[in-house]
């Protein structure tokens, strides 16, 4: 009797997506890489920015490049996940995948208004910079404040459980793994990942003009 093959899933493949994937697996391997070069080129580059700021004591500057950095991290980190759970097919690895990348979106959503909250305000407003640029950042805010009040119990019983392994109870842990469907899980990432990288690049405009060329 083979164990892996008899652990049974809840959830049905979808066919459309899978389908999809394959017309497009190349594509989205080459943009999925790219996007990771991308990423690692940010972090480097705000990694070096933040600590000349340090040489300076430019206490804003430092503050921003840091959000800016923190953000790229969790887009890194999401596309390393999201990557491996959209390619993989055996069941139980896809549900591991899926697994991480709630516990990425449930810590990044109470991480990331943290980090944008009332220090990274203060420095805004200690820059001068247009009420336009707090007011979009804003809007970006209540898209990630929309994912969070949609998707919280979901992602919450997922995390508790079997992500972090906080739940002891082999039952409870079944139970749930039994019940993930990665399929929603993606879902939830592509629409967290476009709110990410919206504040990510708005981040970027106002990270680039503290730079003295």
């Amino acid at each position: 009797m083979n164990a892996i093959e008899d652990f049974s899933f809840t959830y049905q493949i979808d066919i459309e997506f899978e389908e999809n994937l394959k017309s497009f697996r190349d594509s989205f391997i080459s943009e999925m890489n790219e996007r990771v070069n991308v990423l690692l080129s940010n972090i480097d580059a705000c990694e070096k920015i933040k600590n000349a700021a340090k040489t300076q004591s430019q206490k804003d500057h430092i503050e921003i490049w840091n959000a800016l950095g923190f953000i790229n991290i969790i887009a890194l980190d999401l596309v390393s996940a999201g990557k491996a759970l959209i390619l993989e097919n055996e069941k139980w690895q896809k549900i591991y995948f899926a697994r991480q990348v709630v516990l990425l979106i449930y810590e990044a959503l109470k991480d990331i208004p943290e980090i944008l909250g009332k220090e990274y305000k203060k420095i805004f407003m200690l820059i001068n910079e247009s009420k336009e640029y707090m007011d979009t950042l804003n809007t970006y805010k209540k898209d990630l404040e929309k994912i969070k009040i949609e998707n919280f119990n979901y992602l919450l019983e997922i995390r508790s459980n079997v992500a972090a392994h906080r739940d002891q109870n082999l039952d409870s842990q079944i139970k749930v793994i039994r019940d993930i469907n990665p399929y929603q899980v993606i879902k939830i990432m592509f629409a967290f990942e476009k709110c990410l990288r919206n504040i990510s690049d708005h981040l970027q405009t106002l990270a680039v003009r503290t730079v003295k060329i």
